[in-house]
Formats: structure tokens, sequence, C-alpha cells
């Protein structure tokens, strides 16, 4: 319940110049509380003005780097795709030649062949040679047979003629004669078979040497279809690597381009974060001239609250149990006050400190209304209030305590209320009329943030009690830092007249105080 309502009167006489002062005392409230929302927003936007700022400022330096970055890649790129050009005409030479090459492997390897069949025919003319050579040599060595028998008829044909005496004489002539013919055939064969000697001997190491050639040729034209096999293949790779650097060279000239539009980019974001860091000094200046204003309308604010302040200060306290609180003089009577649970603050410490507010309050003779924490259900609150020696169903029968339930934790029965059907200024009405005693009002943000939502909270923060509240009458609203939005904590804050902050252990501090 998170209402500081319309204040019915100061002194309890119900006059109409008291109502009216406390609806003032409401609007500078709501005007307080909103101006500390615009001082804790304004912060907030001047850190991130101030982040943006320098996010800007390192994106301008950025991006000019960027920008030299690209630029040079870009110089690089169209180094490259130069390269690659240069390497691609020369991949080009290189096929032409291989080309040429591959022709006159081609060439070579048929002129092999050519030369392998000419060496294998004079081969098979040698071989014809060297047995016409071998038939010649049969004839000598039948011509030397016959040169023989001849001789040996000379012989004794010369015999012969001797022994016919004078008969013989002529005969002996002519055997002189068939032996000179016989002496000169021997000798001419010996000189055949001499040059038939040097010719199968020649033609001996001819065919030697023929058989070298013939095993030289075919290796040459083996060797020289391997070499057209293996350019062809060369020609291959280079006319692939020729193609490869075409594609290289078109890529890289499309990457020059690519990259200067990028540094062309770059240059233009560049001057947008220009335009944008000129933007942020001149909203600069305009937050300057805003924190002035708003330094003003604290200043009127606190003009205006003062005779508030002065009251609320010499006016009666309820006492809390809480030594800090206590310390400070109490929760002054009839003021707007918040306990601001830190986000890192565990529920038992938040719920300790109000079980005890709640307890001296009642003990004290104050009604309180109370809406509970979510952790703070009737089991809890029952041992918590035993500590201070009250005893919860007896508070509720008497009228000293009623509970709103806006987490839907608590059975409904006698002042317990539930607001699933009703509204919280139903709920004031009924609490209005059962209670006999000034009211101390407990709500709790967190809670109503839950049960209506954060929208209509922010639009109902002093304004659901439907006027019920008397100037008497004191509300103090817990506000949890770890559930409540930071800009509608903030609002609470600013527009009590008393905070107090309550951290693990519990440990309490004033830090606002009338």
């Amino acid at each position: 319940m998170s209402p500081i309502g319309s204040a019915k009167t100061i002194d309890g006489t119900g006059g109409t110049d008291d109502a009216t002062a406390g609806h003032e005392d409401d609007v500078l409230a709501t005007a307080q509380g909103a101006v500390g929302v615009v001082h804790e927003t304004s912060a907030a936007v001047d850190d991130e003005l101030e982040v943006i700022d320098d996010l800007a400022t390192g994106q301008v330096e950025e991006m000019v780097a960027v920008a030299e970055d690209v630029a040079d890649l870009s110089a690089t790129i169209e180094e490259v795709a130069s390269s690659a050009t240069e390497m691609s005409d020369r991949s080009d030479q290189a096929a032409s030649a291989v080309s040429d090459g591959q022709t006159a492997a081609s060439e070579a390897a048929s002129a092999m062949a050519d030369i392998a069949d000419i060496v294998e025919t004079i081969a098979d003319d040698v071989e014809q040679l060297v047995d016409s050579v071998e038939r010649i040599d049969e004839i000598v060595d039948i011509i030397s047979g016959i040169a023989d028998e001849t001789n040996l008829l000379a012989l004794n044909a010369s015999i012969q003629a001797a022994q016919a005496d004078g008969d013989g004489a002529g005969f002996g002539v002519v055997a002189g004669e068939i032996k000179s013919l016989a002496n000169q055939s021997q000798e001419r064969t010996a000189e055949v078979e001499g040059v038939v000697d040097d010719i199968t001997d020649a033609t001996d190491t001819l065919s030697a040497r023929l058989e070298s050639a013939v095993d030289v040729a075919e290796t040459g034209a083996r060797r020289a279809a391997d070499a057209e096999a293996e350019l062809g293949t060369v020609a291959g790779a280079v006319g692939d690597v020729a193609t490869g650097l075409d594609d290289v060279s078109a890529a890289t000239t499309e990457g020059a381009e690519a990259s200067e539009r990028v540094a062309h980019r770059c240059e233009e974001t560049a001057d947008a974060a220009d335009d944008i860091e000129a933007a942020i000094d001149d909203i600069d200046d305009e937050r300057y001239r805003q924190t002035d204003m708003l330094a003003e309308i604290d200043r009127a604010l606190e003009v205006a609250t003062v005779a508030r302040r002065t009251r609320l200060a010499n006016g009666p306290a309820i006492p809390t149990g809480v030594a800090a609180v206590d310390d400070a003089g109490g929760v002054p009577q009839g003021c707007r006050g918040v306990v601001h649970v830190a986000d890192e603050t565990p529920g038992r410490d938040a719920d300790r400190t109000i079980a005890t507010l709640v307890g001296t309050a009642i003990e004290n003779g104050y009604a309180v209304s109370l809406s509970p924490t979510e952790s703070l259900d009737r089991g809890n609150l029952e041992r918590a209030l035993s500590r201070v020696g009250i005893d919860l169903e007896d508070a509720i029968a008497n009228d000293y305590l009623f509970v709103i339930d806006l987490f839907d934790s608590w059975d409904d029965g006698t002042n317990v209320f539930g607001v699933d059907h009703r509204s919280l200024g139903e709920v004031n009405e009924s609490i209005d009329r059962r209670r006999e005693r000034p009211l101390l009002v407990i709500g709790n943000i967190a809670g109503e943030c839950h049960a209506f939502g954060e929208q209509a909270t922010r639009e109902t923060t002093y304004d659901n009690d439907d006027g019920v509240l008397e100037a008497t009458d004191t509300v103090v609203n817990v506000v949890d830092g770890a559930s409540v939005p930071n800009s509608l904590a903030q609002f609470y804050v600013g527009a009590a007249d008393q905070v107090v902050r309550v951290e693990s252990g519990p440990d309490v501090d004033v830090s606002r105080s009338p």
C-alpha cells in the first residue's frame, strides 16, 4: 500500500485550510519524487552520453585507421592483381613454349621411329651381305679345292710326260701351264679369302654396331614418346595455372574495387561518427542548462517544503524499536517515509526490521496497515512479532493490525484483505472504518507491482487511498532495490521525508530525516 494521499486535517479538526495544506504537501511530494527521478535519469543519461561520446571518438579513430588499412589493402590487392596478370602472361608464354616442345618431341619421336626402321632395314641388308660373303667363302673354298686338285693333276701330268720321254714333251708344257694357272688361282683365292675375312670382320662389327644403333633408336623413340607425354601433362598443368591466375586476377581486381568501396564507406562512417560526436556535444550543452534548471527547481522545492519539514521535525514521532531510527528521533508522525532495502540484503533481514517496526508501533498505541513482503507470511510474521511481545492474533482481533495480502499468501479472514476483487482504495476505506488509533501504513511497492503491474503502480503512486488518510497518519513504503525498477524506487526515495536504508545484518541507517 503506497498512498500518501490528501490529508483531511492537520490537527484533526477537519479544517478546510488544513486540507488544502495537505493537498499542497502531496503535490510538492510528487514534484520532489519526480525531480528525484529526473536527477537520477539525468545522471544516467550523462553517463551514457559520456560512454557514447567515448565510443564515437573511438569509432572515428578506428574508422580512420580502418580506412587507411583498407586503402593499403586495396593497393596491395592491386599489386597482387598486376602480378597475377603478369604471371598469367608468363604462363601463357610457358604454355606456348611447352606446346612447341611437345610438337618437337612428337617430331623427334617420329624421326627416331623412322631411324629405327632404317637401321633395322640396314641390319637386314647386312645380314644378307653376311650370307653372300659366306657363300663367296664357300665358293672360294671350292675354287681352292679345284686349284689343289689341278696342281695334283699337273704334277701327275708332268710325271707322265717324263715317263713318256720325247713323246710327252708337249704334254709336259701343257702340264706346266696348268700348274702355273693353278698356282695363280691359289694365290688369287688366298687374296679373296683375305678380302672375305676382312669383309666378314667388317660386317660383324657393323652388325654389332647396327644392333646397338637399333637399341639406341628404340630407346630414343621411347624417351621421345615419354617426353611428349610429360610435355602434354605440363601443358595441361600450365593451362590450369594460367586459368587459375586469370581467376585470381579477376578476383583480386574485384577485391580491390570492393576495398575501395569499403574505404569509402569507412570514411562516410567516420564522418557520421564525427556528426554524432558533434551532436553529443550539443546534447551535453543542453544537459548543462537542464542541470541548472533542475537545481533551480530543487531550491524552489526546498523553500516550499520548509514549513512541512519544520512541522514534522517538531511534531511527535513513532518509536520503531530499531536503534538507528530511534536514535534519529523515530519516524515523524504524519510523514512520508521509505524503507529502502539494498539489492543484496537477505529477505529475513528486511522482514526483521519491518516486523520490529510493526510490533513497536502497536505497542505504542498505533494501528498498523501492513502489506507484507513475499517472504513475510503469517507464520514468519507471528514469530517476528512474538520476539517484541506482540501476539499476532490478538493484534488482528483488536483492530491493531490490518494485513493487505498482495502476494496472495495469506488466508482471507478478519482484517486480512486480498486484492483479487477489490482496489486498494476500497481496502483503505475498510481499514479506515475499523481502526480507532492513528494509522501507520507500511506499503510494499514490489507487492503492488506484483499484484497490479508496474504501469498501474506508477499511475497510482500517491492516489490510491481515496483521501481516507488523516494528517496524523503515517506512510512508510518498503522499496526493495532488487525487485522494484530503479526509476520507480528513485521516485519514492525522492518524495520521502525520511529514508531508512537496510542492508545485510541487518545494518540500518537513516540517510534522510526532516
